[in-house]
C-alpha cells in the first residue's frame, strides 16, 4: 500500500480512505495507530500518518465506519449477519418497513441503494410517496415484491449478502436460543443512557464475530421488554429524558468539533446565537434572551478555549465581522466582569479581520493583560513598523519569545550609533541633529525594512483567505521532490511558492488593499512600487561575493542592473540564467522572493508563459518545478526515449544546402532540428575525407526514422554505415549502477 498522501496534496483524503478501507476489510476493525503503522511500513512516517488520519473530518465513504477509537468496514463487519423484524399488513402491502430493527445492516449502505434498498431521507422521497406511506425518518424502502406472500405478524430475517439483503420468514421458536446474547447487548448499552441502535449493534458485531449470525428476536422487542423506548433510531432507557439526552449528545459533538471542554459548549452556543441575533438586526430584550445565565460565558475566558471559539466564529465566513464585534461588546456590557477581557479580545479580533485596525487596537488595549489580546496587538504594532511596542507586548505573553513574530521584531529593535555625535547630522539624512531625530529611537532605513514588509504580507498566506490557493501551489511544488511529510512542510515555506502566490496569485495586492492603511507611509509606497514589477528571466553577468551583489541582465529588455542578494551572491555564477522579481528597496534593488535556476533551452518557453495573461500561478510553479523531475524515459509523443545514432557515407557534396532547407540554418556543418523548445535531432557533417560522413543523433525512434528517410531522399547513393538504438531507461540504470 502507498502512503503518497503524506506528500501528494492532490491525492488527499480519498486516497487515504481507499487504503484504509482495503486494510480494514482484510484485517477487521483497527485503531488509528494500527492503521498508520501498517500503511507507513518501514518509511518512518507512522506518527505523521496517524495525525493525518485523525485530522480528517469526513472520510466521505459510506462503507468506512467509526467505532469509538477504531475504523472498520461496515460491509465487512455486517457481512452474513442477520437481524429480524415483525411485519405488519401495511408493511407487506407497501414493502416499506420500520427500519430500527435492521438499520445496523444498512445505515452505511453503500451500493445497497443501487439494488433497491434505501433509508427514507425526507418527505420528498418520491418512492415512498408513490407507495402511499406517510413520510418518516425511520422507514426503509425495499424492492417491490420483497414481502409478497408473507402473513402479517410474521417474523422475517434480513441477512446481509454482499450488496443485497435476503429476507426470509422465521418461526418465533427458532430465535429464542439467541435471546440472551441480545439481552446482554441491550442491557450494557442502556447502562450508559440513551444510545443509537445502528452504532451500538454494529459495534457489538465488530466485538463478537458470532453475534447475529443466526436469527435472534427483533432488537426493538428486546428493548421494549427491558422498558426501553425506541424513538426513531434512538433507544431511551427508563428514567432518561430524551430531550436532555439529545441536548447532551449535541453538546458533546459540538465540543468535539471545536476541540473545547463540554462545560464551555453552552457559552459557545449562546455566543453564536447572540452573533446571529445581532447580524439579523435584533435589538429587543438582549439581556433576557442571552444573559439570563451570564456565567455561562465564563468558560470561554480560558485563552485556549477563547482562541478556538473566537477563530471559529470570526473565520467561518458565516458572520459579518461587524456583527461579531458588536455581539462581543454586548457581552462586555451585560456579561460577567470576568468575561470582559475575553469579549474585548473577541471584538478586536473581529475588527481586525474586518481591516479596522484602529478599532482592533482599542479593543485589545481594553482587554488589559489578557494574553491573546497582547499577542494580536503586537502583530498590528509590527505591521505599523513599531518594533519596540511589539516586543514590549510580546514580553508579556507567556512564551511570547518563542513565536516567529518575536524573532522578526527583535531584528528591528532600535540601535543607536555610538560613533555619531549627539549634535551631528542624523544618519537618516533628515538634516536634523542626531539627538533631535533618532537618538534612542533609531529606526532602520527602508533598504533594511523591505524584508520586514515582505514578511508581513507573507505571514497572511497561512490564514483561511489563502490557504486553499497555497495548498494547490504546494501540490505542484512537491510533485518531483523526495516523498515524505517533510517535503510538504518545506514547500509551505518555499520561496517560489510564497512569491508566486503573493504576486501572480494576487495575495500581495489584496494585502495592500486591506492593510495598506496600517503600514508606514514609506513601506506602503514601496509596496505599490513592487506591484508594478513583473517577473522576468535574467542572465548573471557578474558576481561580487564580497559585496553580496550580482549584476543581472534582463533577457527581455537587455538592460543590466546590480542587485543585492546574499544567497544569490553565494550560489550563482556568471552565465547562469535565473527567474526572479527584482524590486526596489530604498537605495537598492533586491530579490525578496528568491530566484529559480532556468535551463537555457526553456528560456523562450518561460518568457512566453510569463507574458501569457491566461497563465495561472499554478502554471508558473509547475513550469519552474519541472527542473526537479527525474530524467524521463518517454518522448514528448509518448514513445519510449531511445538514444539513436547513425553514420552515413555520402556521395552528394551538395547535401549541406539540402540539410539547411530541411532542418534550418547550420552552424559550422552542424544542424539542430527543433520542435518548439525541444531538440529532436542533431546532424554533424564531416568533410575531412572521402567519402564525406554525416552523423545523426536523435532521442526517439520515430524522429530517427524520419531523419534517415530525409537523408536517403537527399542522397540516394548514401550508405548507412553504422547505427545504434539504446533505450534511455537502460542507460539510466547503467549510470546509477556505476555511481553506486
Amino acid at each position: 500500500m502507498s502512503n503518497d498522501y503524506l506528500y501528494r496534496a492532490d491525492l488527499g483524503d480519498d486516497a487515504l480512505t481507499a487504503d484504509i478501507l482495503r486494510l480494514v476489510r482484510a484485517r477487521g476493525p483497527l485503531s488509528t495507530d494500527e492503521i498508520a503503522a501498517e500503511l507507513a511500513g518501514d518509511t518512518g512516517n507512522a506518527d505523521d500518518l496517524a495525525d493525518l488520519i485523525d485530522a480528517i473530518d469526513d472520510f466521505g465513504d459510506h462503507d468506512l465506519y467509526t467505532l469509538g477509537d477504531r475504523l472498520a468496514s461496515h460491509a465487512a463487519v455486517t457481512a452474513d449477519r442477520v437481524l429480524t423484524h415483525r411485519v405488519t399488513a401495511h408493511e407487506i402491502a407497501t414493502d416499506v418497513i420500520g427500519a430500527a430493527d435492521v438499520i445496523a445492516l444498512t445505515s452505511h449502505h453503500g451500493t445497497l441503494a443501487e439494488n433497491g434498498y434505501h433509508l427514507l431521507i425526507g418527505p420528498d422521497d418520491e418512492e415512498i410517496v408513490a407507495r402511499g406511506v406517510e413520510p418518516a425518518a425511520d422507514r426503509m424502502v425495499l424492492p417491490r415484491g420483497t414481502l409478497a406472500g408473507v402473513e402479517p405478524g410474521t417474523l422475517i430475517a434480513a441477512r446481509r449478502r454482499g450488496d443485497v439483503l435476503e429476507f426470509t420468514p422465521v418461526a418465533d421458536e427458532d430465535v429464542r436460543a439467541a435471546r440472551p446474547a441480545v439481552d446482554a447487548v441491550v442491557a450494557e448499552a442502556a447502562e450508559a443512557g440513551a444510545f443509537d441502535f445502528d452504532f451500538r449493534f454494529v459495534e457489538a458485531m465488530a466485538d463478537d464475530p458470532g453475534l447475529f449470525t443466526t436469527p435472534a428476536p427483533p432488537i426493538t422487542e428486546v428493548a421494549a421488554a427491558a422498558g426501553i423506548d425506541v424513538v426513531g433510531f434512538t433507544a431511551v432507557p427508563p428514567g432518561v429524558d430524551l430531550e436532555s439526552a439529545r441536548t447532551g449528545s449535541l453538546l458533546s459533538e459540538y465540543a468535539d468539533d471545536l476541540g473545547i471542554p463540554e462545560d464551555a459548549t453552552l457559552g459557545a452556543a449562546a455566543l453564536v446565537a447572540l452573533v446571529e441575533f445581532v447580524q439579523d438586526g435584533g435589538t429587543d430584550d438582549v439581556r433576557a434572551r442571552f444573559f439570563d445565565n451570564p456565567d455561562q460565558f465564563l468558560a470561554l475566558t480560558d485563552p485556549e478555549v477563547a482562541l478556538r471559539v473566537g477563530d471559529t466564529i470570526v473565520q467561518s465566513g458565516e458572520f459579518d465581522t461587524l456583527a461579531v464585534e458588536n455581539a462581543a461588546l454586548l457581552v462586555v456590557e451585560h456579561g460577567p466582569r470576568r468575561a470582559r477581557a475575553f469579549a474585548r479580545w473577541l471584538a478586536g479580533t473581529a475588527a481586525d479581520a474586518g481591516d479596522r485596525a484602529g478599532d482592533a487596537e482599542r479593543h485589545f488595549e481594553g482587554a488589559g493583560a489578557y494574553w491573546p489580546a497582547l499577542r494580536d496587538a503586537a502583530r498590528i504594532a509590527s505591521e505599523r513598523g513599531d518594533a519596540v511596542r511589539a516586543m514590549s507586548l510580546l514580553d508579556r505573553v507567556p512564551s511570547g519569545e518563542q513565536g516567529p513574530l518575536y524573532d522578526v521584531v527583535a531584528e528591528y529593535q532600535p540601535v543607536d550609533r555610538p560613533g555619531l555625535g549627539r549634535n551631528q547630522p542624523c544618519w537618516c539624512g533628515s538634516g536634523r541633529k542626531y539627538k533631535k531625530c533618532h537618538l534612542g529611537t533609531s529606526t532602520y532605513p527602508l533598504t533594511d525594512r523591505a524584508a520586514w514588509l515582505y514578511r508581513k504580507a507573507a505571514d497572511t498566506l497561512g490564514g483561511p483567505r489563502w490557504l486553499s490557493a497555497l495548498s494547490e501551489l504546494v501540490t505542484g511544488r512537491v510533485q518531483h521532490w523526495e516523498p515524505g511529510a517533510e517535503s510538504v512542510y518545506r514547500a509551505f515555506e518555499d520561496g517560489l511558492v510564497t512569491d508566486v502566490l503573493l504576486f501572480e496569485g494576487g495575495a500581495f495586492a489584496d494585502y495592500l488593499v486591506r492593510r495598506g492603511a496600517v503600514l508606514p507611509d514609506d513601506e506602503k509606497e514601496l509596496a505599490e512600487a513592487w506591484l508594478a514589477v513583473t517577473r522576468s528571466v535574467y542572465e548573471v553577468v557578474a558576481v561580487d561575493s564580497s559585496a553580496n551583489t550580482v549584476t543581472l541582465r534582463d533577457v527581455r529588455t537587455d538592460t543590466s542592473q546590480e542587485v543585492v542578494d546574499v544567497v544569490a551572491a553565494a550560489h550563482v555564477r556568471a552565465g547562469d540564467l535565473i527567474c526572479a522579481r527584482v524590486v526596489p528597496a530604498g537605495t537598492q534593488l533586491q530579490m525578496p522572493g528568491g530566484f529559480e535556476p532556468v535551463d537555457a533551452a526553456r528560456t523562450d518557453a518561460l518568457l512566453t508563459l510569463l507574458d501569457d495573461p491566461a497563465a495561472t500561478a499554478g502554471d508558473l510553479v509547475e513550469f519552474l518545478t519541472a527542473r526537479f523531475a527525474p530524467a524521463s524515459a518517454v518522448a514528448a509523443n509518448g514513445d519510449p526515449l531511445v538514444a539513436c545514432t547513425g553514420t552515413f557515407d555520402l556521395t552528394d557534396h551538395a547535401i549541406a544546402r539540402k540539410l539547411g532547407r530541411a532542418f534550418g540554418k547550420g552552424d559550422h556543418d552542424r544542424w539542430t532540428w527543433r520542435d518548439d523548445d525541444r531538440v529532436r535531432a542533431v546532424l554533424r557533417l564531416d568533410r575531412a575525407g572521402e567519402p564525406w560522413q554525416l552523423e545523426v543523433d536523435a532521442m526517439d525512434e520515430d524522429t530517427f526514422g524520419q531523419v534517415l528517410a530525409k537523408i536517403s531522399e537527399f542522397d540516394p547513393g548514401s550508405v548507412l554505415r553504422a547505427q545504434t538504438r539504446l533505450p534511455v531507461s537502460e542507460l539510466l540504470d547503467d549510470h546509477q549502477g556505476a555511481a553506486s
